[in-house]
């Protein structure tokens, strides 16, 4: 009997690869048959439509319910084999560099971004708009012709029109 300890890390580890391997032989093995019987069940439901003459008919008119029905089992059932493609392509690895440099980006994009809040909060104000001393300043306008006339000002011009 062997007095070494037991390394539960790397049993963990061989377990979880083991697990992931199973996983996706289980996905492919449920997606293979999956896509077998679309072929089979397209093929004959297509193959009814256009051998059968009362069907091959009704396939024909312009706006078809057969060719409709038809239709929606084909896109529907192949948008679903698809996707569940894609989520075995996804399992299996073959998308992670391009979601890893996606997430990447954003994450040195948030950093930066926060960096840039800490540099800035250091930095002086260059002007707090909510201080005080903004009531100093007089209230202007631009005027007709382009001069920056005191609202007051123009306020009373408008009194003394409205008078005379």
């Amino acid at each position: 009997m062997s007095t070494d300890p037991i390394d539960y890390a790397e049993i963990n580890r061989r377990v979880e690869k083991e697990l992931k391997k199973q996983r996706r032989n289980g996905r492919i093995g449920l997606f293979v048959p999956s896509l077998a019987m679309y072929l089979v069940f397209l093929a004959i439901c297509w193959g009814m439509a256009l051998r059968d003459p009362i069907l091959s008919a009704q396939l024909q008119q312009q706006p078809s319910a057969l060719g409709t029905i038809l239709m929606m089992l084909t896109i529907g059932w192949g948008s679903s084999l698809f996707f569940h493609f894609m989520s075995i392509l996804g399992e299996m690895g073959v998308f992670d560099r391009t979601i890893r440099d996606r997430v990447l980006v954003r994450e040195i994009a948030e950093v930066m971004l926060q960096q840039g809040a800490i540099a800035n909060q250091t930095e002086k104000p260059k002007r707090n708009l909510d201080a005080d001393d903004e009531n100093d300043a007089p209230e202007v306008r631009l005027s007709y012709d382009g001069e920056l006339v005191p609202v007051e000002r123009e306020r009373q011009a408008i009194h003394e029109r409205r008078r005379s």
